[in-house]
């Protein structure tokens, strides 16, 4: 009677991971461990911790984006009381690991803000990047939004997550609010 069962678990195993292998597409891996099955929609590649990072107070990073965008006034949140700064090469090796700019652009349902939503979703999920000083921002003129982070040198970065550009703040955008 056991032997049964394991041979009927078994098939009932083989015929699952053939269902999962037909079924989901390459970029999504698959991991059964004590019985549950953890999907988990990224990618293939290794995301290590970030390297020669510091961390700073609240404070520090609240300086740094009112320098630059003082349009916002009071309009900057934050969730910690402290940030990890690091050099832009490691929020490069961020965003080639991250997926979010993989999605398809849908107007008023999956535009500018879900993007930026997701990547910082994305980082926050990460217990070794969760820390990272970066946020979402929205831009009144033009009317964008997209994700900010601060270096560990204190340069302001804007990135535009639909296509992993990072670029410093053209002189004619007016932020509206900061999320970080």
């Amino acid at each position: 009677m056991t032997k049964k069962l394991a041979i009927i678990f078994l098939i009932q195993l083989l015929v699952f991971s053939a269902i999962l292998y037909f079924l989901i597409p390459t970029r999504v891996k698959v991991e059964v461990t004590h019985d549950v099955l953890i999907v988990s929609v990224t990618n293939d590649r290794t995301l290590l911790p970030p390297k020669n990072g510091e961390w700073v107070s609240t404070d520090y990073v609240a300086e740094r984006l009112l320098e630059q965008f003082p349009e916002i006034g009071d309009r900057v949140y934050f969730k910690d009381s402290r940030y990890l700064l690091v050099p832009i090469d490691e929020v490069d090796k961020l965003l080639n690991w991250d997926a979010t700019d993989e999605f398809v652009y849908v107007e008023e349902q999956y535009d500018c803000d879900n993007y930026g939503l997701r990547l910082w979703g994305q980082i926050n999920s990460l217990p070794e990047w969760a820390g990272l000083s970066l946020g979402i921002i929205w831009f009144s003129d033009p009317t964008h939004a997209l994700n900010v982070f601060v270096d560990v040198d204190g340069n302001v970065w804007l990135i535009e997550p639909q296509s992993d550009g990072i670029f410093e703040k053209p002189s004619d955008w007016q932020a509206y609010l900061i999320m970080m």
